[in-house]
């Protein structure tokens, strides 16, 4: 059986320096993927994205979640974990993202991998396919219309 894989790619009509810091600063990160985070962009370092900065340890977003590899400008590779209350919560998968620039502008592919078999790992990767592809809708407005306001989040069209 052929290994499961979630794989999107956009268009980012930025240079891919700027997107660079959008995905490896906690500044660039609170501009399109969620309120806080704690990151150090290192091997093994924390790769924490806190979608409920205010929620109790263990409920915050991708707790626990490392760098696994960094290519400076073009490759990051990280942990990550299910969503909180999953029976599966402390298992991980691994996304990488990278940055291709072309003249002013950059493609970013995302792929996450690692995927096992079972009902709670199918809802898993249904959830992420979905949550992914948002992910990198905001980060295209973040580039185009500003960054996101978390008091009122921007949701692409159906």
């Amino acid at each position: 059986m052929a290994e499961r894989v979630i794989r999107l790619e956009e268009i980012i009509e930025a240079p891919a320096a700027e997107v660079w810091k959008a995905w490896t600063t906690v500044e660039g990160l609170r501009a399109f993927l969620a309120p806080d985070a704690v990151i150090d962009v290192r091997p093994g370092g924390p790769w924490e994205i806190h979608f409920e900065p205010g929620a109790p340890a263990g409920s915050r977003g991708s707790e626990g979640c490392k760098v696994l590899e960094v290519k400076k400008g073009r490759r990051l590779v990280f942990e990550w974990n299910f969503v909180p209350g999953s029976p599966i919560r402390d298992l991980k998968t691994t996304v990488t993202v990278e940055i291709n620039p072309f003249g002013g502008q950059c493609q970013v592919g995302l792929e996450q991998v690692g995927w096992k078999e079972g009902p709670d790992w199918d809802a898993g990767f249904a959830y992420f396919s979905q949550a992914w592809s948002l992910v990198l809708a905001r980060l295209e407005h973040r580039f185009r219309e500003g960054p996101i306001d978390w008091a009122n989040p921007w949701r692409p069209p159906a």
